[in-house]
This record gives structure tokens, C-alpha cells and sequence, in this order.
């Protein structure tokens, strides 16, 4: 099941400001499409299982 982007920066980071901040971005139009795209990757990497899993084994 996927969550939506609003509900992944809620969860992580709290805000989008906040979560935009962190990358190094502003809330400007072009800083905003790029936070989607990566948080467009996080969601298709979370999907697959690769966030989740213990690699230390």
C-alpha cells in the first residue's frame, strides 16, 4: 500500500518546509517539483522494500 507525499513528510519530517529545507531546497515552484521527484524515489524505493530492510546481515 502506498502513502500519499504529504502523509510521508508529515510522518519523517513534520512539514514540507522542513522537509524541503533538508535537501536544500525552497518552496519556490522548481525546488517543490524536485522534493516530489525525491520523495517520488523514497516511495517507489519504500514500495520495493529497500528503506526497511537490514542490510547488516
Amino acid at each position: 500500500m502506498s502513502i500519499s507525499r504529504s502523509k510521508m513528510v508529515k510522518d519523517c519530517w513534520g512539514s514540507r518546509l522542513i522537509f524541503q529545507a533538508s535537501y536544500g531546497l525552497r518552496m519556490t515552484p522548481s525546488d517543490i517539483e524536485e522534493g516530489n521527484r525525491i520523495l517520488d524515489a523514497m516511495m517507489e524505493d519504500d514500495s520495493s522494500g529497500d528503506m526497511h530492510e537490514d542490510k547488516s546481515e
